[in-house]
């Protein structure tokens, strides 16, 4: 998680990645569980007027799901950003859609080469963006957005959990008729 903060008089402070601490992702929902993880650092020297650098990276060599996954970057924070960019890149046999949402002004390059695709989007200033509400229907965006999908269609990633869930409930949980009603333990 490479970050740096640029001060006011130009003096670049890198984030000390032995500051960084990693613990459970907590979600609102006690019901699901999972292996997500937060990551936490303390900015150095920031400073009003500082300038707050960051970079995510991801790297996929095989797709998680063959019909592919959807991607959601967001864009902005609950203060001012001057400038952002998101760059993907694929091998050019492999699908690469996108959709740009509430990011009316944003602008997608792509080029290709050497078997290669790359897509940059960059963003400029953003005001600070307000909480977003929670329990939004999937179909609204809450907040700016680029999602992106390696899908044959969005369709097929659409279908995918649906799929993948009715196998694995049917093979580990098989339909139990009556018997759902009963609680063998008590």
């Amino acid at each position: 998680m490479p970050a740096r903060v640029i001060t006011p008089d130009n003096v670049i402070h890198a984030l000390d990645p032995k500051t960084v601490t990693d613990s459970p992702a907590r979600d609102d929902n006690n019901k699901t569980h999972g292996d997500g993880r937060t990551f936490r650092a303390p900015l150095p020297a920031i400073a009003p007027g500082s300038v707050v650098e960051e970079e995510e990276a991801s790297k996929e060599r095989a797709p998680f799901f063959g019909a592919g996954v959807v991607v959601r970057n967001y864009f902005g924070r609950l203060v001012p950003v001057q400038s952002s960019k998101l760059v993907l890149e694929a091998p050019d046999s492999m699908p690469l859609r996108y959709v740009l949402q509430m990011l009316p002004d944003m602008k997608a390059q792509k080029t290709e080469a050497s078997g290669r695709v790359r897509i940059v989007f960059e963003q400029g200033p953003m005001d600070a963006l307000d909480e977003v509400e929670d329990y939004l229907p999937k179909e609204i965006p809450g907040q700016p957005q680029v999602a992106f999908s390696t899908g044959a269609s969005w369709q097929a990633v659409a279908e995918l959990p649906e799929a993948f869930v009715n196998e694995w409930q049917y093979r580990f949980f098989p339909p139990l008729g009556f018997q759902q009603n009963r609680c063998p333990h008590g």
